[in-house]
């Protein structure tokens, strides 16, 4: 018998990144899990962090695969403009049994997403629950099953609108 030493190697994977706004999501064959790192380039200050920008500049987001079995990552550059849209209020949030009803502010011509989390200080817990809603006007209003939604039952839960560009 002769002795050897055998070495497994993780797999080397093709990573993929897809843009959603300014938050990148991951993919690759087999793999479940991927750290995100957000930093600045040319002028603009920012991280390296986990958290998507959401001011205007230049940024790099890295994905890594978190899978021991696996390795890759991927980098894209990308900018954040200033935003075209004066800001907005929401004006009004009713609740009728499970009929959310929220008007806001707006401009016209604009579309907007009412996003929901049970957590506001995680950025990743945001899920669209009303999405590409036109603008009436000056003043926008939508009404939300709430039981149609994750959030029934939750004890609390927050709403944000965010303009569509």
């Amino acid at each position: 018998y002769t002795g050897a030493e055998l070495t497994i190697n993780a797999k080397s994977v093709t990573v993929t990144l897809t843009r959603n706004d300014n938050r990148y999501t991951a993919s690759a064959i087999g793999v479940s899990s991927f750290s995100y790192s957000y930093s600045g380039r040319n002028s603009t200050v920012y991280g390296p962090t986990a958290e998507a920008p959401a001011d205007p500049g230049d940024f790099t987001v890295t994905a890594t695969v978190a899978d021991p079995n696996y390795s890759g990552s991927a980098s894209e550059d990308f900018t954040v403009t200033a935003l075209d849209h004066p800001p907005f209020r929401v004006t009004d949030i009713t609740m009728q049994g499970t009929q959310c009803t929220i008007t806001w502010d707006s401009q016209s011509g604009a579309a907007y997403t009412v996003e929901a989390s049970t957590d506001p200080t995680d950025p990743r817990s945001w899920s669209a629950i009303a999405d590409s809603i036109a603008s009436q006007g000056s003043r926008t209003t939508v009404i939300i099953d709430i039981a149609t939604t994750q959030y029934i039952g939750a004890d609390r839960w927050f709403v944000r609108i965010k303009a569509n560009y």
